[in-house]
């Protein structure tokens, strides 16, 4: 996973293999919850080309997560 600084903000951009590595731990569903919680949200933060490119915000709204977890 890739992250660049820009403005105190990461983007993650996130390659074929580890989309496809985090979409398998949540189609499993063999995982912790909160291993999970977290492959999902890496998901949604992707702003590669086939990210979805979500706001801290949303993601943390949507995934019952603090927005302090999700930049750390």
């Amino acid at each position: 996973m890739k992250e660049i600084a820009m403005n105190r903000t990461y983007v993650l951009k996130l390659t074929a293999d580890e989309r496809g590595w985090l979409e398998g731990i949540v189609r499993t569903a063999k995982s912790a919850a909160w291993k999970t919680r977290h492959a999902n949200a890496f998901l949604k933060m992707d702003r590669g080309e086939q990210g979805p490119a979500w706001k801290d915000a949303r993601i943390a709204e949507a995934f019952g997560m603090s927005r302090r977890v999700l930049e750390n």
